[in-house]
């Protein structure tokens, strides 16, 4: 369905496209008789480059959508998808297609706070899923990077622990 939306914007951001380069040519001549500025011309040099811009963008959405047709099928029926033995990714004994992540375990126990995309849809990795709250974040191996200036440096030990509070109600340590 996406992937149709995309298909069929592409059509009217080419008719667009061919408006504003007509209006650009339209108001060439204008400056050249001298009846307007240079203001408007730059206004339809911008608006032709973020259409322009606009019109990769959903021309490169199709492709990946292309090229994921039929894959999330094919895939989760190889694993198993619907049935009550279906393999887990990274298992030695599941086919694992690494070039596409359809679903991914959790190291610990969570509850589903938000779900951000409905049923079937196929989203892109930088796209949030869901949002997830952690039962026990010291199960879920949290990681912490913190930056720590130069000069207090010297007062940490590699193996210190760190408390870290978290919305004023959660303390780590």
């Amino acid at each position: 369905v996406q992937a149709k939306l995309a298909q069929q914007e592409i059509p009217v951001l080419r008719t667009r496209l061919a408006e504003l380069r007509k209006q650009k040519a339209s108001e060439s001549s204008d400056i050249y008789y001298g009846l307007t500025d240079n203001t408007k011309r730059n206004e339809l040099d911008a608006e032709i480059a973020e259409v322009e811009e606009e019109l990769r963008k959903q021309a490169n959405k199709v492709e990946i959508y292309a090229q994921a047709k039929n894959t999330t099928y094919n895939f989760m029926s190889r694993r198993g998808a619907g049935r009550a033995n279906a393999s887990m990714p990274y298992s030695n004994t599941s086919i694992y297609n690494p070039g596409l992540i359809h679903y991914c375990c959790a190291p610990a126990d969570a509850y589903i706070s938000k779900i951000n995309v409905s049923d079937k849809t196929l989203v892109f990795k930088s796209e949030e899923v869901m949002v997830i709250q952690h039962t026990d974040y010291a199960d879920c191996h949290l990681g912490v990077i913190a930056y720590v200036p130069n000069d207090m440096v010297k007062y940490m030990e590699s193996p210190d622990d760190a408390d870290i509070i978290i919305n004023k109600d959660l303390e780590l340590k």
